[in-house]
Order: structure tokens, then C-alpha cells, then sequence
């Protein structure tokens, strides 16, 4: 055997299916999606705070079509976040 062979979902370590439902969050948006929803969300001042991977995961909350009201408790969420003092 060469090494690659899959293994079974019952043999994945819980880290690993993490993993995987992590990246199958991401799996329908496009790379260019994801930079034009960056740019656009960095193009206002008041998110500049906002640490990158924070911001992707709202771009990917926008992408996939969440709620607008959730998308608009998240964003106030991260804003706040960014503005505390032990943000980093």
C-alpha cells in the first residue's frame, strides 16, 4: 500500500472531523469570492480592526446567505471585539 489510502469515518480522530466540517464550511465559495468580500468588507473604516480571520469567517457567513440580522449581530460582535484592549 502506498500510504494514501482513506480511512473510515469511525477511524478519524475527532480533530480530524473538525477538520473536515471546517474546510466543508468553505467548500462553495470561490477564492475570488472570498478576496472581493475581504475588500469590500476592509473598504470601511470602521472594520480595519478586525483581524483577518475573523473577517473571512463573516465574508463566509455573507457568501453562503446568512440572515441579515445575523450577519449584523455578528459584525457589531467583531467590531467590539476589536475594539477591546486585549484584542490582539
Amino acid at each position: 500500500m502506498d500510504g494514501f489510502h482513506v480511512r473510515s469515518q469511525e477511524a478519524l480522530t475527532a480533530k480530524e472531523l473538525e477538520t473536515m466540517k471546517f474546510a466543508n464550511t468553505f467548500s462553495d465559495i470561490r477564492f475570488g469570492q472570498l478576496i472581493n468580500g475581504l475588500t469590500e468588507f476592509y473598504k470601511d473604516f470602521r472594520n480595519t480592526s478586525v483581524h483577518v480571520g475573523d473577517a473571512i469567517f463573516y465574508v463566509r457567513d455573507q457568501t453562503i446567505g446568512t440572515d441579515s440580522k445575523m450577519l449584523d449581530t455578528e459584525l457589531t460582535n467583531l467590531c467590539r471585539q476589536a475594539a477591546s484592549p486585549d484584542y490582539d
